[in-house]
């Protein structure tokens, strides 16, 4: 009898649904008003038991102890796919005084709300900003910006890493030394960059810029015409790879979006625009052609009189474990004593040379040289000396005197040193620059004659260890970063 009544529970249950139910409209039309009052009790059960069923599926609910509500761990769901979302999954936001379900559209403002409804969702870009699958930069998080109604990656994700040993190709990058000058006075372009159009050019000192170290950062206004500010080109990038651009931004117009980064290689151009008045990250991530070609990078104010300021500009390949090479340098010294630099005006070789190839942006040559002659007449006399670049650019030069002698010739007193500085700030990548050192002698009113170096010693006046000052080039390869 015992073991009857139980069954007939077990299938009362069943025919209930309390072992399983799909929640649809006939269900929830359930029970009716023909149903007996007895199984009121066992629907009421059933519904709690539907409702929990779904509801732990995400959340901590009807477990025991454990029964407070929570969201489980890893519960959170976010829109996947490669174009950006927008509409929500669903029949869409309910409007309870209607009711009825209203727009699906994430810019629509929240039923009863003053938000979007998109506002606090997450979209995983699953080929990247690229739009290209199976790259490094898949699987991007964004976040729904309503105030410009589309999708934000999320900066604090680290996507485009250097990584150990990243290069920044940018010269420049935090304009320390503004013009050249390393003056915030300053109102021209930024050392090895080039104007867009016509902005008004400024650096901006601390305190102001307290939130960005203390140095200085670039400020351009566009002056009446939208999309004005500054280039900096990097030839000599590879071929077929990913680099990232960043910098930081700020919209002194307090608009929003009115600063932009810019950068193509003449088939694709990729652009970051601020959303605000404070100061942010831009970024974008370009795949080089499969030829290697020229990127500009561009720092535009966007709107007309719209005024940015810019700092830490910096360009790298994206996710490198490559160590760029260090100082690089040629040193080339000259000890001979014959003789040279004879002829009015007319300019010798000092016989030291070097030649360096920058491998890619991101470096400097700097060149240092000392020529060094002894004069060997009894009168006065001038030696001038220059650095030559590829045999056909001066691009330093001095002069030194050595006044008539009354002792023995060939004394270090008759010895002429002259200095050479001179630096390459952007060289281009893959173009050889070859350095030389030149002499000659200078118009005195009387004979003259030159040896290279000290010459041959006559007395205890001589110096001892002359090769300590044997003519030198010494020619750098710095890199920038």
């Amino acid at each position: 009898m015992r073991h009857g009544f139980a069954s007939g529970l077990l299938l009362g249950a069943a025919s209930l649904g309390l072992i399983a139910t799909t929640w649809s409209a006939g269900w929830e039309s359930l029970p009716q008003g023909s149903e007996l009052a007895s199984n009121l009790d066992t629907r009421i059960q059933e519904f709690k038991a539907e409702v929990r069923r779904r509801a732990s599926v995400e959340m901590i609910w009807g477990n025991g102890t454990d029964d407070n509500g929570l969201m489980r761990q890893g519960s959170a769901r976010v829109f996947g796919g490669n174009a950006p979302p927008t509409d929500m999954v669903g029949p869409g936001q309910y409007n309870s005084a209607a009711g009825t379900f209203g727009s699906t559209a994430l810019t629509t403002t929240e039923q009863g709300g003053a938000v979007d409804v998109g506002v606090g969702r997450l979209w995983n870009d699953e080929d990247g900003p690229d739009d290209i699958a199976g790259t490094v930069d898949d699987h991007v998080l964004n976040v729904w910006d309503p105030v410009g109604n589309v999708w934000t990656p999320i900066n604090s994700k680290d996507y485009s890493g250097a990584g150990t040993g990243g290069v920044n190709y940018i010269y420049d990058g935090g304009f320390e030394i503004t013009d050249g000058s390393g003056s915030a006075a300053s109102t021209t372009v930024p050392s090895g960059w080039a104007l867009l159009g016509t902005p008004t050019i400024g650096y901006v000192a601390p305190p102001f810029l307290g939130d960005q170290g203390k140095g200085v950062s670039l400020k351009t206004t566009a002056t009446g015409v939208g999309l004005e500010g500054v280039r900096q080109a990097l030839p000599g990038l590879k071929a077929n790879l990913e680099y990232v651009f960043r910098v930081m931004a700020q919209d002194q117009g307090f608009v929003g979006g009115g600063c932009t980064l810019r950068v193509s290689d003449g088939t694709t151009t990729h652009t970051a625009v601020t959303q605000g008045p404070f100061w942010e990250p831009l970024e974008t991530v370009l795949t080089t052609t499969n030829v290697a070609a020229t990127v500009n990078v561009d720092l535009l104010s966007t709107n007309d009189t719209n005024v940015c300021n810019w700092d830490l500009a910096t360009a790298f390949e994206h996710n490198t474990r490559v160590m760029q090479a260090g100082i690089q340098v040629c040193r080339k010294t000259d000890t001979s004593t014959a003789a040279a630099y004879g002829t009015l005006a007319t300019w010798d070789d000092a016989l030291v040379s070097c030649t360096v190839t920058p491998p890619s942006p991101g470096y400097m040559v700097e060149v240092r040289g000392q020529l060094v002659a002894t004069h060997t007449t009894a009168n006065g006399a001038a030696l001038a000396g220059r650095i030559r670049e590829n045999a056909t650019t001066t691009r330093a030069m001095g002069i030194s005197n050595v006044a008539g002698h009354v002792n023995a010739v060939n004394r270090f007193e008759d010895t002429a040193t002259i200095p050479l500085f001179y630096t390459v700030v952007n060289p281009t990548p893959g173009t050889a620059l070859t350095f030389t050192l030149e002499g000659t002698a200078t118009n005195d009113g009387g004979a003259h004659t030159w040896e290279r170096n000290m010459g041959v010693t006559d007395g205890t006046d001589d110096l001892s260890g002359s090769t300590d000052m044997a003519t030198t080039l010494e020619v750098k390869l710095v890199p920038t970063r």
